[in-house]
């Protein structure tokens, strides 16, 4: 078997920070995960950091190996530096919602059915939910 990188083909970008290796969350790298966010049958891709603008983006997955960078339509910020996250359907509605932690928090983003994400971390935490029992 052979693996061919078809990374650029597939709409995928990366954009390394300028200050890329000065601290220990940029030496580790970025993380990613896998998830339908909107609940098409696709796994997309979420990355944390080095995305097409430099910082965190979400691929919405087209299908046929090709994807887009949907991370404003999303709501979410671009230029938003993560270290790592993880999803999961934090409120059970039945949607993928997803945790990014940065070098300074934890973010929580809530599923919003409509394509876009809403940071929920304050109320979340206003409802006596406390960062542990979101992660």
């Amino acid at each position: 078997m052979k693996f061919v990188d078809v990374t650029r083909e597939s709409g995928i970008a990366e954009k390394l920070a300028i200050d890329a290796g000065k601290d220990a969350a940029s030496t580790l790298g970025p993380g990613a995960c896998f998830l339908d966010f909107d609940d098409d049958g696709k796994l997309d891709l979420f990355v944390t950091d080095n995305g097409a603008q430099g910082g965190m983006t979400l691929y919405h997955n087209l299908g046929g190996g090709k994807f887009e960078d949907a991370t404003k339509k999303a709501g979410l910020d671009p230029t938003l530096h993560g270290i790592g996250c993880t999803v999961g359907d934090y409120d059970n509605d039945g949607l993928t919602d997803l945790v990014v932690t940065t070098r300074t928090n934890v973010i929580l983003l809530h599923n919003e059915k409509d394509g876009k994400f809403k940071d929920a971390s304050q109320a979340a935490e206003s409802a006596g939910r406390t960062k542990s029992d979101i992660c």
